[in-house]
């Protein structure tokens, strides 16, 4: 299964605003990142949290808000999906003032006449109901079935289903069966993280380590130099890479789901 931002191009082909739209525009665009902020005792932790869910730079964001920037289509776009906590591009213009729904309108031209889709908040979802990360996960390594979901989960599986369907990120294939959509989330290192972390919880079984080909436990901590930690490193991205092209192999194609999640990290806070 392939984890692609599939946040939709913009055309930067538009009309150029007069001034007074312009700068309605900065004006508004300056408010709303204002009363975002507003939520977050610290600014900064807030532009940063902003940054990471909106995939928008963190210099961008400070000159937005101090108005020392015209914002792009593709910017507002990423922000205001953000700020209205929508997903389709239809749901995302009704939310936005009429500033920032004229400028997105006018640079987001749909040429084909095909809908758009903008980018999933996928971390947001996930931490509301790790279960959608793990339905996607799931449909991703084989069909998905919806009986089985309602099976173990009942009707609250059954409404996270349709919560992925109308959110592109998966498709109904038929009456039964869920693939994935063409509304593919961002896996970001926070998403890893959760996703990886709930996996381990709920599938890792300690019980069968110590029988060999069912699984693999590593952990070892050590103390190293940055040559050191760069080396586990590039070892991980080596090892990481050899599964993927084991699972692309046809040979090794099967029903049976599995995962893998590794992580190397210093045993430092963050600073």
């Amino acid at each position: 299964m392939a984890y692609v931002n599939n946040l939709t191009m913009i055309s930067n082909s538009a009309t150029p605003q007069s001034g007074c739209e312009s700068r309605d525009l900065i004006n508004q665009v300056a408010l709303d990142l204002a009363n975002y902020l507003d939520g977050f005792s610290n600014k900064n932790f807030g532009i940063r949290i902003l940054a990471n869910e909106s995939d928008v730079n963190e210099r961008t964001i400070k000159r937005l808000l101090s108005r020392k920037n015209h914002p792009s289509g593709g910017t507002l776009l990423k922000l205001y999906t953000a700020f209205t906590g929508k997903f389709e591009l239809e749901q995302v213009l009704r939310a936005c003032p009429e500033p920032v729904r004229k400028e997105i309108e006018a640079r987001c031209p749909d040429k084909k006449g095909k809908k758009k889709y903008c980018k999933t908040n996928f971390l947001a979802l996930i931490e509301k109901d790790p279960l959608l990360g793990e339905l996607y996960v799931l449909a991703g390594t084989g069909p998905l079935y919806k009986d089985s979901v309602v099976f173990r989960y009942g009707q609250y599986g059954l409404e996270l289903l349709e919560k992925l369907e109308s959110l592109h990120i998966l498709k109904l294939i038929d009456k039964n069966t869920y693939g994935l959509g063409l509304n593919s989330p961002t896996f970001s290192a926070d998403v890893i993280k959760e996703i990886g972390s709930r996996f381990v919880s709920r599938y890792s079984k300690p019980e069968l380590a110590d029988v060999k080909g069912n699984n693999v436990m590593n952990f070892y901590a050590e103390g190293l130099n940055e040559e050191g930690l760069q080396a586990w490193i590039r070892t991980d991205e080596e090892a990481f890479m050899a599964k993927v092209k084991i699972a692309n192999d046809p040979k090794f194609k099967g029903s049976l789901p599995v995962f893998t999640f590794n992580t190397t990290d210093t045993m430092e806070s963050e600073k």
